[in-house]
């Protein structure tokens, strides 16, 4: 008998592929970077392309100047405030998923890298 099941929320039970998108447009407009493409960021995602290697790769694109760690900041700034939580989606079947397990009455852990805890609890009320 199965007595709780672990996910891992970001990119498992949502996508949050808009929301990386996001990440990396908020710290271009402020810094004034050309913005890329919706397109660009998910196939450096796809070839596993980290935060930084992008931020990187952005910064050889152009003639901007900035620094590497403020654009970071400025990303992880978004990406753990409260106004992120609009750009994430349940995957399809989640809601179901989750509804037959309380049901079955099976404990349900869900883990992330965010720091602000806060962010998943209003995400989960808002999507019941």
């Amino acid at each position: 008998m199965i007595c709780a099941v672990i996910f891992d929320f970001d990119d498992t039970l949502i996508d949050n592929s808009w929301l990386d998108y996001e990440g990396f447009l908020r710290p271009c407009e402020k810094l004034g970077i050309p913005i890329p493409t919706y397109e660009k960021i998910i196939n450096f995602r796809k070839n596993g392309l980290l935060a930084k290697d992008i931020a990187i790769k952005l910064k050889t694109d152009t003639s901007s100047k900035f620094s590497i760690s403020q654009f970071l900041e400025f990303r992880n700034t978004f990406l753990q405030s409260s106004g992120s939580i609009q750009f994430l989606t349940l995957r399809v079947g989640t809601k179901n998923l989750l509804t037959f397990l309380k049901l079955k009455k099976i404990k349900c852990f869900i883990c992330s890298v965010r720091k602000n805890k806060n962010i998943i609890k209003k995400f989960l009320t808002k999507n019941r």
